[in-house]
């Protein structure tokens, strides 16, 4: 689709962070995968056998139901691959460490979630601030 074809660049070519917000149904959540797998292939050559990358995604959705939907979608597909998905809605705000969401490779939140997290100082330079993250905005339900 139009949005897919104009986003693709940026995400294959660059390791700029990327931001996508538009109308539901209009293909936010491929570009994310998309972007996850070539962060992936960027990451790829600096892992030098470390299981963990060291760039991180983070999805944004407006919904906990969306966010438990994706996290449990994506953990099925990466964490066979060592890659741990993390989610961040509300539920578990208070009792995740600062460690699981080092750990994670691709991060699921609100954005009230996320911004609480980094507003209490959660983010740190390896964290959010990462010049190499991947970020996709979710503004409506789903695509």
């Amino acid at each position: 689709n139009e949005l897919q074809s104009r986003c693709l660049p940026a995400l294959l070519q660059s390791t700029d962070s990327v931001v996508v917000s538009a109308p539901t149904g209009a293909g936010k959540t491929v570009l994310f995968e998309l972007a996850i797998l070539a962060l992936l292939q960027q990451q790829e050559s600096k892992m030098e056998g470390s299981p963990t990358p060291t760039s991180k995604a983070l999805y944004l959705a407006p919904l906990k139901a969306l966010c438990d939907e994706k996290a449990q979608h994506w953990s099925s597909m990466l964490e066979p691959l060592g890659l741990k998905v993390v989610k961040l809605t509300g539920d578990l705000e208070s009792n995740l460490p600062h460690a699981a969401l080092n750990a994670a490779f691709v991060i699921v939140a609100t954005p009230e979630m996320w911004d609480a997290y980094t507003r209490r100082g959660g983010s740190s330079s390896n964290n959010s601030n990462n010049s190499n993250n991947r970020s996709n905005s979710s503004n409506n339900n789903s695509n």
